[in-house]
């Protein structure tokens, strides 16, 4: 029953919905389409034209689709399936072929996958790794590695921006947890005691 709720910014009720008859869960915008993720049980990218507010052709990439970024008309998408190795689909816009770039198996897990300027970076554990955006083997040398007692809430928030590397914590997520500022060879800058559960970082660029 998930949909994208299209709403007006003046009055903030909702106009309309686009209906997506599977589940959504990352979305981003490029070159005038939606590209929402769609991880359980499903191996597509569901494409959403604006413009005419309807579902257009999916793009299949495989399951287990995490995080995703776009750059320069292409789709950078991690796909972290369990227990098998990793690996960065490459989706050219303008026709939408595929390439991949596939992890090594120490580098299970890959999550958080986020581009500053020309690298791409990304998480495995409690540690984030970057490599050349235009790199055909993932890095498997860590820029940083943080501690973290959370049994579920490590690397909960994440992002690059502005040559800082973010991290969230979601600690025992009833207390109030932790957020670090690192720079990006991963040294430590700044600490902060934030709110329960914090999962994700928001730029007023």
């Amino acid at each position: 029953d998930d949909y994208v709720a299209v709403i007006n910014l003046t009055t903030n009720s909702v106009e309309s919905k686009i209906e997506l008859k599977a589940t959504a869960n990352r979305i981003v915008l490029e070159n005038g389409k939606l590209y929402i993720t769609e991880p359980f049980s499903s191996n597509k990218i569901l494409v959403v034209n604006p413009a005419t507010k309807a579902l257009e052709s999916p793009i299949n990439i495989g399951t287990d689709a995490d995080t995703m970024e776009a750059k320069d008309g292409i789709l950078y998408v991690m796909r972290s399936p369990f227990g098998v190795a990793s690996e960065i689909v490459k989706v050219k816009l303008s026709d939408n072929s595929l390439s991949k770039i596939t992890f090594p198996t120490n580098l299970q897990e890959a999550k958080n996958l986020d581009i500053e300027q020309n690298k791409i970076y990304y998480t495995v554990g409690t540690s984030v790794y970057g490599m050349n955006i235009t790199a055909t083997e993932a890095s498997n040398t860590a820029i940083l590695s943080y501690t973290s007692s959370s049994a579920y809430g490590k690397m909960y928030g994440f992002a690059v921006r502005n040559n800082h590397i973010f991290i969230a914590d979601g600690g025992d997520f009833s207390a109030n947890s932790k957020a670090y500022v690192y720079s990006l060879t991963g040294t430590l800058e700044k600490e902060f005691t934030v709110g329960v559960g914090p999962n994700g970082f928001y730029f007023n660029d």
